[in-house]
């Protein structure tokens, strides 16, 4: 790589040319927001799948994984994001690799890529579809349960009404009906008086 020029010192989102403040939340479980990150300056075609990088995305500048690249393409995407990135980044863009990240106490800690990278992303996609199973087995079972237990002890606050179960708050309804249930466990078992 002798052509290979590391790029100018950037109006990036960092402290200095070599870091980057990280916002957002499409690498949760991985960064959060504030942490501090290290980065080098890459080609995109050098990065291996899961390694972390940095790069000027559609919106600004982001910080996604890489999941899949070919002669042609480098595909990223956000641990927590339901789909890769719209633009598959050229293999000879200048991307930033995130090394390390520092939290708001202080603590450094390594940010690891590669094979290792993508075993944390599969485990971090796997939890964003468990945490959807509570709620679609709850609607389930509500349709599955034929008797359920009507709710009639209820408290207004202002617009709103709020639905107890013994001492438990259960449902909250607003002034136009809309209903918003503490946990998708409660409408699978009770049903608000009047409904």
């Amino acid at each position: 790589m002798p052509d290979f020029k590391a790029p100018e010192l950037s109006l990036h989102s960092g402290i200095r040319d070599d870091e980057r403040i990280y916002r957002g939340n499409s690498m949760f479980r991985v960064f959060a927001p504030g942490d501090i990150l290290r980065v080098r300056p890459l080609r995109a075609g050098d990065a291996e799948p899961g390694d972390i990088i940095c790069f000027d995305g559609m919106h600004g500048e982001t910080v996604h994984r890489v999941v899949h690249k070919n002669a042609d393409a480098v595909v990223t995407m956000g641990d927590n994001n339901p789909r890769p990135d719209a633009e598959p980044l050229r293999p000879d863009e200048t991307v930033w690799l995130v090394t390390e990240r520092c939290d708001i106490r202080g603590g450094r800690h390594a940010v690891y890529g590669g094979k290792r990278g993508m075993r944390i992303f599969r485990l971090n996609r796997m939890r964003r579809l468990l945490k959807r199973f509570p709620d679609r087995l709850a609607g389930v079972l509500r349709r599955i349960l034929i008797v359920k237990y009507h709710l009639h002890k209820k408290v207004r606050f202002g617009a709103d009404e709020i639905y107890y179960f013994r001492n438990t708050p259960v449902l909250r309804r607003d002034a136009s009906g809309k209903e918003a249930w503490l946990s998708p466990w409660y409408r699978a078992v009770f049903k608000a008086g009047g409904k």
